[in-house]
């Protein structure tokens, strides 16, 4: 429409009455709404329409277009396609240009054109550039999304004063001493500032506002090649009012430069992200920012911690939840894990996968029926014979011949139609007893997938069980409070697709079956990794039970022994000094400690093997 005035519907309507005109049968319609013709790249109804003709689909013997300019702009193109509609016996008729490919002067007139098209798409790129380029050195407005601050008027900006002295605020708050962006977003929402957005009210986001503090415009400068170039973008000046003084701007630009760091977000990959939901708003729980703490004592860091935290948790950002409680994504990966493991063994479980097997017959009573059709067909192919004798048997001399010959003739036709009904049984119970297999056969790969998931889980990256979960688990909810227990998951969904014929809905989209049920943890064993207590609980424990202290150390080297901790010493000591052994009374008040939250099962105790030898930690 923008070139030639004649809408896409229009054109359409013009290729089916001509279609009609010549009598042919239209097989397929390809349209690129809005992509530009230049090039075929770019354009998936064209590469549709090749890819029909390569194949061979429709035996198509024509291929209509408007004009030759909606085939394609570049001759190459036009000429190339040409050649393969040739190929496969085609000829192109630009009904618009009056164009039939299959004429020797209409395919000379096709390469004319085509050349004529590509010339005319190069004319307007160079007229549209130099548009451009001149709007750029005279100040003026190059269009786009109007910044906060301003309206347009004429193709030109106006300030919109409401907005410019919010704009100004913004700036000056940053400038002062010790401001942040986040200071700055949260004093505007604290004192009810908003912005319209789309129609619907926005807070002032840290993102919002980093993009007013690095946008010229407000200085009376245009930002030109940003999103190319980037920070080495160019700057012109504008014809425009600016809000702020070009003092302010570079104020801006040099606090700006000294605070700008590349935020530390690590390339840990969170097995568990997305499936973990917000226990308030419900949205996907992401990973957040490993947190590091420095070793005051010997230098260096702790082990770097990560969490699952709501993403809407950040009202300075946008967010809207503002549930703050993060959880430690290796106690909620674990916990996970350990409750899958135990899927064999759920009572449950078991129960959903053969409630899911009754409700359709199983493949042993589906033969059972295929055999009392067959018998049953058997029988009626005995009858048909029979009567086939008879009505041989008749003579043409008979009085009542053709009485008889029709009696016996509706008995062979209903024995027809009965056996018609039985081949269409027979088709069916073929087709249940197929899926009824398949089903056997998925729900035997589950049980075997569940009692596997251990050893294949082990081999996977990270991102490759991150990807594993998500075949099967619909989504993990965790308790919104810290429970004296120490739990964290409520519960945990799963929807485990079966492998059998493909499912359409009533609108014609697939559908995979699947096998959905979903854990209540509340209501199963705690696991080991919720119920490992941290170093002061554990502490706690023994101070109460037997009003005697231990420390961190002596509970770190019975953990070693006890092989339940094998990481690397992140708070080893520099210097050459004698470590204190745990004594042997102590060693078995933090075993007890140990078992009474589940961090050792209750049969487990410590034995001596010698009297110099160390002692080791044996299930009994």
């Amino acid at each position: 429409m923008q070139v030639d005035g004649f809408s896409l519907q229009a054109q359409t309507e013009c290729l089916r009455k001509y279609a009609e005109y010549k009598n042919l049968e239209i097989v397929g319609e390809y349209s690129d709404k809005g992509k530009s013709g230049c090039t075929i790249k770019g354009r998936p109804d064209f590469v549709r329409m090749i890819d029909d003709i390569v194949s061979e689909k429709d035996d198509i013997s024509y291929v209509l277009v408007y004009k030759l300019s909606r085939f394609g702009r570049n001759s190459a193109d036009v000429l190339k396609t040409l050649q393969l509609l040739s190929d496969y016996c085609i000829d192109l008729v630009a009904v618009g240009d009056s164009i039939d490919s299959s004429t020797q002067s209409g395919r000379l007139t096709l390469s004319i054109l085509s050349a004529v098209a590509e010339i005319e798409r190069d004319n307007i790129r160079a007229q549209f550039t130099s548009g451009i380029e001149q709007k750029k050195k005279s100040g003026g407005w190059l269009g786009g999304p109007v910044p906060f601050g301003y309206r347009t008027k004429n193709k030109e900006l106006v300030v919109c004063e409401s907005e410019a002295e919010i704009v100004r605020a913004i700036f000056d708050r940053y400038l002062e001493t010790g401001a942040s962006m986040r200071s700055v977003s949260k004093s505007l929402i604290d004192e009810g500032y908003t912005r319209i957005y789309k129609g619907k009210e926005k807070a002032f986001s840290v993102d919002f506002i980093k993009g007013i503090l690095d946008q010229p415009i407000y200085a009376g400068f245009y930002r030109h090649d940003y999103r190319i170039n980037g920070n080495n973008y160019n700057e012109t000046k504008g014809n425009h009012k600016p809000i702020i003084t070009e003092e302010i701007w570079n104020k801006t630009k040099e606090k700006r430069s000294l605070t700008k760091k590349c935020k530390k977000t690590g390339n840990r990959i969170s097995v568990l992200s997305g499936l973990v939901k917000c226990p308030v708003c419900g949205q996907g729980m992401q990973r957040g920012d490993g947190t590091e703490k420095k070793n005051k004592n010997h230098g260096g860091y702790y082990k770097t911690m990560y969490y699952y935290v709501c993403p809407n948790r950040d009202i300075t950002r946008g967010g809207s939840c503002g549930f703050r409680r993060n959880y430690n994504q290796d106690k909620v990966d674990n916990a996970v894990y350990e409750m899958i493991s135990r899927l064999d063994v759920n009572k449950d479980f078991l129960q959903v996968i053969k409630n899911r097997m009754r409700e359709s017959d199983s493949v042993s009573d589906i033969k059972d029926k295929e055999r009392a059709i067959r018998k049953q067909i058997y029988s009626l192919e005995g009858q048909k014979r029979n009567f086939g004798k008879e009505l041989d048997a008749i003579s043409v001399t008979d009085v009542d011949y053709y009485e008889r010959y029709d009696d016996i003739q509706v008995e062979i036709d209903k024995i027809y139609d009965k056996l018609d009904s039985l081949d269409e049984e027979l088709e069916i119970l073929n087709k249940k007893k197929v899926l009824a297999e398949k089903k056997e056969q998925s729900t035997k790969e589950i049980i075997r997938f569940i009692k596997e998931f251990n050893r294949v889980y082990d081999k996977m990256s990270r991102d490759e069980k991150r990807e594993y979960y998500r075949l099967f688990i619909d989504k993990i909810e965790v308790f919104k409070d810290k429970r004296e227990d120490g739990r964290i998951i409520k519960s945990i969904s799963f929807k485990i697709p079966i492998e059998v014929d493909k499912v359409t809905d009533y609108v014609g989209k697939e559908i995979v079956p699947t096998i959905d049920f979903t854990i209540d943890c509340q209501n199963t064993e705690i696991t080991s990794s919720e119920a490992k207590a941290t170093y002061p609980q554990i502490k706690k424990y023994i101070l109460d039970k037997y009003d005697v202290k231990v420390t961190s150390l002596y509970i770190a080297q019975v953990k070693a022994k006890c092989g339940l901790e094998k990481r690397k010493n992140y708070n080893k000591s520099k210097k050459n000094t004698h470590v204190p052994k745990c004594p042997e009374y102590k060693e078995e008040m933090i075993v007890d400690a140990f078992k009474h939250f589940k961090m050792l099962p209750e049969d487990a105790k410590i034995i001596g093997v010698g009297c110099k030898e160390e002692k080791q930690l044996q299930a009994v």
